[in-house]
């Protein structure tokens, strides 16, 4: 096993002539990898605070369709109220009345099928779908790995404190030293950047 540098530099260094009495090739490597001993610390790359938001927002495209589907169902139901005619209003009373809660069950299935799905993929492989997308991962602070389903859970729901007051939390990565919201503190986690955890963003 090679020594380190530090260690060539303490037990063949001299202190009257330092270097000096090595051969000029061999003093030129022991400085050269000293200079490169310990390797400079680099700052993790943090995801910034724009890229977390688009996220965010398209997670909240993939989960959100079943509820606006609901929605237009009602105003289909609305809308056929106010303009067939009278002679098949009681039947179109009576069937939208059977089929109103059997559509917003299958909505509401659907909702949480999704919700539960994007919760999965985040604390499995550290990316939801708007992550993935935006090439960014959810890891723990400490190792650096994906934090799991149950800590992903705990986050989401620790983004109340985020919203409390004013959605301060949600701001604070914008100053905060390694871009963290309150729920990231509270369970250590971190957003950084994967460009290659993704599909491509251009080209």
């Amino acid at each position: 096993r090679r020594p380190p540098p530090a260690w060539l530099l303490s037990t063949l260094g001299r202190p009257e002539d330092g270097l000096g009495w090595l051969p000029a090739p061999l003093a030129d490597v022991v400085l050269r990898q000293a200079a490169l001993w310990p390797p400079p610390a680099t700052a993790p790359p943090y995801a910034s605070w724009g890229r977390r938001l688009a996220a965010a927002l398209l997670d909240g495209l993939f989960v959100v369709p079943p509820i606006l589907c609901y929605f237009a169902y009602l105003f289909a139901v609305v809308w056929a109220r106010e303009n067939i005619t009278a002679l098949n209003r009681g039947v179109a009373i009576s069937t939208t009345r059977a089929t109103i809660p059997i559509v917003a069950f299958i909505c509401l299935i659907t909702f949480f099928v999704l919700l539960v799905r994007t919760l999965v993929r985040e604390g499995r492989t550290g990316q939801s779908p708007g992550k993935r997308i935006l090439q960014i991962e959810l890891l723990d602070a400490r190792t650096g790995r994906p934090v799991g389903v149950g800590r992903a859970l705990v986050r989401r729901l620790a983004h109340v404190l985020d919203s409390l007051p004013c959605h301060l939390g949600f701001l604070w990565p914008l100053w905060d030293a390694e871009h963290q919201t309150f729920a990231d503190k509270l369970v250590h986690t971190v957003v950084l950047d994967r460009p290659g955890r993704g599909p491509a963003m251009g080209g």
